[in-house]
């Protein structure tokens, strides 16, 4: 039986402005679909309800659904999970690996064609930056995957916060109950509400116990600060190279520092790929 077949609807009388913040709520916590609507100022423009006033975005969400799914969503986990991802955190992190990753092409261009011999030794720079290369990618390849993995965050603050404050701390006042707030929702939710014939009651109820939480990347993984860390001293060793270079010229000594600046952080790398590779496996296991 599919889920909209399992759905049983029922009512119960409220005021108006309690259902109000029951639909902002909804709206704010991602149970509504985005709705846009023409510029009064200007027809060719839409803008997001989300931009208007609490009475007119009301009066244009009123008759939408979301209400009932996100009861149910709080009566299944016991937590008012946001379904918007928070993805500005993510943004941020992922403009510091490209602002990082832009210096690669000078890696390539400080060690083509440059190798040196020490102490009956021959160190190859073109083959050691072709190495560090392959290890950089793998890494990227594991932090995409770790990014992608969302970790919950408790929301302490802000407008779903407020909102949410509102619905539970909601009052009847006397002959404001003229409103019918019509639900639809599974079985299991339909009978925590009606408990006791106290729909409204057990629904503050609900709402209030229901700890908020967002989905966010998990932009301070350990993982990924060990990497954002490695790729900074590499640029850090990127700029003494050229900084070496216009003192002393592409000589041995330039040579020397950069193998060994290069090969530390493919090291680092290489340890750090062995750790992301078993974080990834272990989370595996348990999704």
């Amino acid at each position: 039986m599919s889920e909209l077949q399992e759905r049983v609807q029922f009512e119960t009388r409220c005021s108006p402005a309690f259902k109000q913040k029951l639909v902002e709520l909804a709206y704010l916590s991602g149970y509504m679909k985005k709705v846009k609507i023409e510029d009064p100022k200007d027809p060719e423009l839409l803008i997001d309800v989300g931009s208007l006033s609490p009475d007119l975005r009301y009066a244009l969400l009123k008759s939408k659904p979301g209400v009932s799914e996100m009861l149910m969503s709080i009566n299944r986990w016991g937590t008012l999970k946001l379904r918007a991802t928070d993805r500005s955190e993510l943004r941020d992190v992922l403009r510091k690996f490209k602002a990082i990753n832009s210096n690669i092409s000078q890696i390539i261009d400080l060690t083509e064609g440059q190798a040196f011999d020490y102490k009956d030794k021959h160190y190859d720079l073109s083959k050691l930056a072709s190495e560090f290369f392959m290890v950089k990618t793998a890494v990227g390849e594991c932090v995409d995957k770790i990014l992608k993995k969302g970790v919950e965050v408790e929301v302490t603050s802000g407008a779903v916060f407020d909102a949410k404050y509102a619905v539970q701390s909601d009052y009847d006042l006397p002959k404001t109950l003229t409103e019918t707030l019509t639900l639809k929702t599974n079985i299991e939710t339909r009978d925590r509400l009606k408990e006791g014939k106290k729909i409204k009651i057990n629904l503050k109820k609900m709402v209030e116990d229901a700890t908020i939480y967002r989905t966010s990347a998990p932009v301070n993984d350990p993982l990924i600060i060990r990497a954002l860390e490695i790729y900074r001293s590499l640029n850090e060793n990127i700029l003494a190279a050229h900084a070496l270079i216009k003192k002393t010229g592409m000589n041995i000594q330039f040579q020397q520092r950069l193998w060994s600046d290069l090969s530390k952080r493919k090291s680092e790398l290489t340890i750090l790929l062995k750790d992301m590779t078993t974080q990834l496996q272990e989370k595996a296991k348990h999704d």
